[in-house]
């Protein structure tokens, strides 16, 4: 037994090096083949089982701006302010005694440079696990920022009552429009400046990094200019009703900075990370593409040996299906049928979004299943004549062989070059029509190459290139591997083109 799987290996190995290594298409196609196979593991088993579900939940991406372009971007022109995540529990706060209510004061120190001409597009606090004494009546966290011309502004104030069962508080907070701009007019109202409360709504975020330069008549604000410095951001946890802090304040108190570029291939419209999302898609890329090809390639091919072989009744049937089923349009056909069961009771009734989403890409890939084999199967039944009519085929039915055998064992192995060839090249079409689905609005909600496409031609944010190239180039990329894979096997399935490639 170990001979012979030691000799079927042995003929693979041979197999690669004649057919494949011997041929400069072939070596790009393996190289391509390896890099999909190794980032599909990789993306397997880097990224949690449950990526699809946080993919789906926009608070899971919070933290991360919006529409930013990868941090390399800042090579080529754009500015690129970083992302700051500062859990400030790394340092020892300072404690302050007042009566019956203790205070501990965190401070971070955030420098904005003088050559930028844009600010942080945010600011969140997120609190995990914040301990709460025995007796605390409740608990007020304030975040404040003092600017580099020493006015302070208060970014939110929040008072949490506490109930006698409650030992600990977890939460995010985010920037106060209401007590924001409040300090903002006062400042200006200090400065001789009416500031029009109404006019600093929208821009309130900006305007902590930003100084009000001119205002007119009315108090709407005409100029401003980047304040550059130090911003000291100032967190307060005031407990109420205790003389002491607990030992252990809390496990996190992250201060996030958002920057204006972020990770490796940038942000969507969610702050969703694409560097993740293009990851995911490569093994899904390659479950569709190699499902699609293996299913439709075995239908097609036993349809057509069967054809061929008996002919009569059979053959005119599965060839009258063939003719019907080639003549079906099959965008259109996607498009309808995909359209229909999206607004189904059944798939309405699935409440889970992945769930969901596997069962829509279940029904397309069945779909191009279920219109990919009759190609083939014309081509493999004209094969299957030829061959039939051989001298070794009638010498076989004449010892007595069997139907299955004589179309399994005589007239399959000759059919295997085309038949891998046809497989191969069938993987990419498969990919391709799964991401022009998505384009076209028939998506399953799985982070897939095609659904980031989607995902930006749907929100109009077709400009941003980097949420635009990277997913159209892994899907060129995919898609030329199997075709110069399926190049390189031209010449084993046609051994009339050995003596013209290289």
């Amino acid at each position: 037994m170990s001979e012979k799987i030691t000799y079927k290996i042995a003929g693979l190995i041979n197999f690669i090096k004649t057919y494949i290594l011997s041929q400069l298409a072939g070596r790009i196609s393996l190289v391509l083949l390896a890099f999909l196979i190794i980032m599909s593991i990789y993306a397997l088993t880097a990224l949690p089982g449950d990526f699809p579900v946080k993919w789906t939940q926009p608070q899971a991406w919070e933290t991360n701006p919006v529409n930013s372009p990868p941090y390399w971007a800042g090579a080529f022109g754009y500015q690129c302010l970083p992302q700051i995540e500062y859990n400030l529990v790394e340092k020892k706060p300072e404690i302050y005694v007042s009566g019956t209510s203790v205070t501990a004061s965190y401070y971070y120190n955030y420098y904005l440079p003088r050559n930028v001409n844009l600010t942080p597009p945010n600011i969140l606090m997120i609190t995990r696990d914040i301990k709460i004494p025995p007796g605390t009546s409740n608990i007020e966290v304030r975040l404040s920022v003092q600017r580099p011309d020493n006015y302070t502004y208060t970014l939110f104030d929040n008072i949490i009552p506490v109930s006698p069962n409650m030992t600990y508080i977890s939460q995010r907070f985010r920037l106060s429009s209401e007590t924001l701009s409040r300090d903002i007019v006062v400042q200006y109202l200090e400065k001789g400046m009416q500031v029009n409360r109404l006019s600093i709504l929208g821009r309130y975020q900006e305007l902590i990094f930003e100084e009000i330069t001119n205002v007119s008549k009315d108090g709407f604000v005409e100029k401003v200019k980047i304040l550059p410095g130090t911003y000291v951001f100032k967190l307060d946890l005031v407990y109420s009703g205790v003389t002491s802090p607990p030992s252990v304040i809390a496990k996190d108190l992250i201060l996030v900075i958002q920057g204006t570029c972020y990770g490796f291939m940038g942000t969507d419209y969610l702050g969703r990370d694409l560097a993740m999302g293009l990851l995911y898609g490569f093994p899904i890329a390659l479950a569709i593409g190699f499902s699609v090809a293996i299913f439709s390639t075995l239908i097609g091919v036993l349809a057509g040996i069967i054809s061929g072989y008996f002919g009569g009744f059979i053959d005119e049937f599965i060839q009258r299906t063939v003719d019907v089923m080639g003549n079906i349009p099959l965008l259109p056909i996607l498009v309808l049928i995909a359209t229909a069961v999206q607004a189904s009771a059944f798939i309405t009734s699935i409440q889970d979004p992945v769930t969901k989403g596997w069962v829509l890409l279940g029904i397309i890939m069945i779909i191009l299943v279920v219109f990919g084999w009759p190609g083939l199967a014309i081509v493999i039944r004209s094969f299957t004549l030829s061959i039939k009519g051989e001298a070794y085929i009638d010498a076989a039915k004449a010892l007595g062989a069997s139907h299955n055998r004589i179309m399994f064992k005589h007239i399959l192995p000759q059919l295997t070059p085309y038949i891998l060839a046809n497989l191969v090249l069938s993987v990419p079409s498969a990919i391709v029509t799964e991401a022009g689905l998505a384009i076209l609005g028939i998506s399953h909600g799985l982070p897939t190459w095609g659904g980031i496409l989607a995902d930006a031609r749907t929100k109009g944010y077709i400009t941003y290139w980097w949420w635009i190239f990277p997913p159209g180039i892994l899907i060129t990329i995919t898609s030329m591997t199997f075709i110069f894979l399926g190049l390189a096997l031209e010449k084993y399935a046609e051994p009339r083109l050995r003596g013209r490639r290289e």
